[in-house]
């Protein structure tokens, strides 16, 4: 990972060493995200189960997440979303369908959104905030304004809503060929989509 001034626009470090990648083809990185209240980075991969966070104040590797929920499945956190509200991380997991959420001051998994959640300490599978219809979710994206989540999914061209202040899924929305980034612009209020194999943008009022 580059770490760059935006003073000088120039590489002032290199991070290496993130792991925990149980595939062949080792660790992919994925999305990113920085929590300005923590002053953490979580850095997701497209070929592994857990979340690297890095301390932005000394641009080193403090600790890892684990999200795999049962022996050799995956999760592939590929984006993330932060609700200042409730203080919480969100991780789409491309790899599994769900969307994690952590609680950003102790980097803990609260819930586990959309499907069977894993308890690893009762050892008890539960459904959580609702059947998630969406598959392979790559992009999120959080509405400050209504404290919503979009959810782009990557293989059913659709996007997933949820509402932040209850963590469940609220309904679900078309939108083109193969969703993969989201946008939110507080100003109108929109939520822009990038459909990947369409080759054009989905705007929800």
């Amino acid at each position: 990972m580059s770490v760059i001034s935006t003073t000088t626009n120039t590489v002032v470090k290199t991070l290496t060493g993130f792991g925990n990648c149980g595939s062949a083809e080792g660790c992919l990185l994925g999305g990113l995200l920085y929590d300005p209240a923590s002053n953490d980075i979580y850095v997701g991969y497209l070929t592994a189960s857990n979340i690297t966070l890095i301390d932005a104040a000394t641009n080193r590797v403090t600790g890892n997440i684990n999200l795999t929920l049962s022996a050799g499945l995956d999760s592939n956190p590929v984006a993330f979303a932060y609700d200042p509200t409730n203080g919480y991380v969100y991780a789409a997991e491309q790899g599994t369908s769900l969307v994690t959420v952590l609680n950003a001051t102790s980097n803990t998994v609260v819930e586990t959104i959309g499907s069977l959640y894993y308890n690893s300490t009762s050892h008890v599978e539960t459904y959580v905030g609702g059947k998630y219809n969406g598959t392979q979710p790559w992009g999120i994206a959080f509405d400050s304004a209504k404290s919503y989540l979009y959810v782009a999914n990557f293989q059913s061209d659709d996007l997933t809503v949820i509402n932040c202040a209850t963590n469940t899924i609220i309904g679900t929305i078309a939108v083109g060929p193969s969703p993969r980034g989201v946008a939110y612009d507080p100003v109108s209020g929109y939520i822009y989509v990038a459909n990947h194999f369409g080759d054009t943008v989905s705007i929800i009022v």
